[in-house]
């Protein structure tokens, strides 16, 4: 590389000592600072790519994540009812479950209250349909969805997701 002040792409000559003019140096000074701000916009361009990738993967797994506990929530407000219904007409249950759900709006959570009253709603509608489909399972068919859903949901998150040990077996 050469000594500074003489840039290769500079083909202006020297003055006469040897020495650059004060417009040469300004103009290098110029030319050597608008490079620098390019190559910083594109390393903050880069930056700021890389990190928008990170936060949609972790906006979708978010996303993902809040969806899984409203169906759960869900789950557990359904079987509330049909607990209840064992002591009470259903509609009685789902009475309680309402309640339960407004409760749940008044502490502020107003839209997982909608969403989940929503979805009880469509599931009474629905029941004489899901009572039919689970009249067609077969007892080897229903323990083998507990025992999927017991896999899947308590025992695969407990397990570790990297290699540990000696031969990180």
């Amino acid at each position: 590389m050469s000594p500074v002040g003489s840039s290769p792409i500079d083909n202006r000559t020297p003055d006469i000592d040897g020495a650059r003019t004060i417009g040469q140096l300004v103009a290098d000074a110029s030319r050597e600072m608008s490079t620098l701000v390019r190559s910083e916009i594109d390393l903050a361009k880069a930056e700021v790519t890389g990190g928008l990738k990170i936060a949609g993967k972790g906006a979708g797994l978010l996303g993902g994540a809040a969806f899984v506990a409203l169906l759960g929530l869900i789950f557990l407000f359904h079987t509330l009812a049909h607990v209840l219904d064992i002591w009470l007409p259903l509609s009685a249950s789902y009475a309680i479950v309402t309640a339960l759900l407004g409760m749940l709006a008044a502490t502020g959570a107003i839209e997982l209250a909608v969403a989940c009253a929503v979805i009880v709603v469509a599931l009474l509608y629905s029941k004489p349909v899901l009572h039919g489909l689970v009249g067609k399972l077969t007892e080897a068919e229903l323990k083998a969805t507990v025992r999927f859903l017991v896999i899947s949901l308590v025992i695969l998150p407990v397990l570790p997701d990297e290699g540990y040990g000696p031969y990180q077996a």
